[in-house]
């Protein structure tokens, strides 16, 4: 399992693809990998509309490579 900070939220939205997304921009030469490796993606707490952080993001992968390469590549962003 594998966390994402700061991702943006609203009320109604599709969480899986929106991470999905943020995971394909950085390793773009992955895309069907990383479609394919994620399994489950779900936030902690409960949202509530007036919260200035937005919620933890967990991500579950079904490949730990996928995890790896993935966890490889954010230490080296910014």
């Amino acid at each position: 399992m594998c966390g994402l900070h700061g991702v943006p939220e609203e009320k109604q939205e599709d969480i899986k693809a929106k991470v999905i997304t943020i995971c394909c921009s950085m390793v773009p030469d992955a895309h069907a990998k990383i479609r394919e490796d994620i399994d489950i993606i779900h936030q902690l707490g409960r949202y509530q509309e007036n919260m200035r952080r937005s919620r933890m993001t967990n991500i579950r992968f079904t490949n730990r490579s996928t995890r790896d390469l993935l966890w490889k590549k954010a230490k080296t962003c910014e």
